[in-house]
């Protein structure tokens, strides 16, 4: 059964700060605080990101003609389209 409590007497900068980083993450501040709670109390394990070694030998291979050539073939991309957008 989750509780509800209420916080009082919040700095008008520490409440600015939350805000901003709730905006920033797209969620509410009340998620913001949980999240920020369960953290600090050791309730959350951090994400480990899985990776990936499979490209890395292209890494730092390209010269400056493959870029160039590279540019050019991607061109047509950068067209919008507006009949589409209508």
């Amino acid at each position: 059964m989750a509780l509800n409590f209420n916080l009082r007497n919040v700095k008008p900068e520490v409440m600015a700060f939350l805000k901003k980083k709730a905006a920033d993450k797209k969620i509410s501040i009340n998620s913001l605080i949980l999240q920020m709670i369960e953290k600090e109390l050791g309730f959350t394990q951090p994400i480990k990101k899985k990776l990936f070694h499979d490209l890395d030998y292209l890494a730092g291979t390209w010269s400056a003609k493959d870029k160039e050539i590279f540019n050019i073939n991607i061109h047509s991309f950068e067209k919008i389209d507006e009949e589409f957008w209508i």
